[in-house]
């Protein structure tokens, strides 16, 4: 987005005689006349044109004000970031579960939590994947949830060991 908005700077700071001798590899006279009525703008019309080419510009990517603006209307993209949002928050308090347990036990454990919240943030988040049509975020995804599933088989499928009763 940055980028674009230099290049779109760029281009309208050149007069259109100049961008066409800049674009045929040509040097552009430092004060050249204009050649015709249409290269004779003046700055006004040239700062239209400028402000016109940032409106359009800054539609093509939402910042992040335009993405929370569109999260409190929670119209039909905004509903979509809030999904987004919240499967990534969901996917990032596991590492927080994860860091708590660990500092009770003074030793680093992997708490059952761990494992269903990475479960329920990474199905939250392919879900905004597949909207998003981004097939690389699906796939790291899809390949998540077999290895969360698996894992939760592994802990819920072993026969528990029978207690021994302590003597009183």
């Amino acid at each position: 987005m940055f980028f674009a908005q230099i290049l779109a700077g760029a281009i309208l700071a050149l007069t259109p005689a100049q961008a066409a001798s800049a674009a045929a590899g040509a040097q552009a006279p430092a004060a050249s006349a204009p050649s015709s009525a249409a290269d004779a703008r003046t700055v006004g019309q040239l700062q239209a044109e400028n402000q016109a080419l940032k409106a359009k510009i800054a539609r093509l990517e939402p910042g992040i004000w335009e993405i929370l603006a569109r999260i409190a209307r929670l119209d039909s993209v905004g509903i979509w970031y809030l999904v987004g949002f919240v499967g990534q928050f969901v996917f990032m308090m596991r590492f927080v579960v994860q860091w708590i347990a660990s500092e009770r036990k003074k030793r680093s454990v992997v708490p059952l939590a761990f494992w269903y919240l990475s479960l329920v943030g990474s199905l939250i988040t392919i879900v905004y994947a597949v909207y998003r049509r981004d097939p690389v975020f699906t796939a790291a995804f899809c390949l998540n949830i077999v290895i969360y599933i698996r894992n939760l088989h592994l802990i819920h499928g072993k026969p528990k060991a029978p207690e021994v009763s302590a003597p009183a």
